[in-house]
């Protein structure tokens, strides 16, 4: 079984610069805070999620708050 992995970035070519560096795992996109936590609601089997801390809508920061909370 592949890890899955969350990579959440607002820069598309960040994310495809960590893509490349995380072939052959599971991976899964977001552009922003609000995306990745649609993304892990709907896949609870996530098991690592890269987070750009500067991010429009919802920032990394808010992200991990949201996180703690739950």
């Amino acid at each position: 079984m592949s890890v899955r992995i969350l990579v959440v970035d607002d820069s598309g070519t960040d994310r495809e610069i960590v893509r490349s560096m995380l072939l052959g795992y599971d991976l899964l996109v977001a552009c922003d805070g609000v995306e990745a936590l649609q993304v892990i609601d709907e896949n609870p089997d996530i098991g690592l999620v890269v987070l750009d801390l500067h991010m429009p809508r919802m920032d990394g920061f808010e992200v991990l708050e949201v996180f703690r909370s739950d």
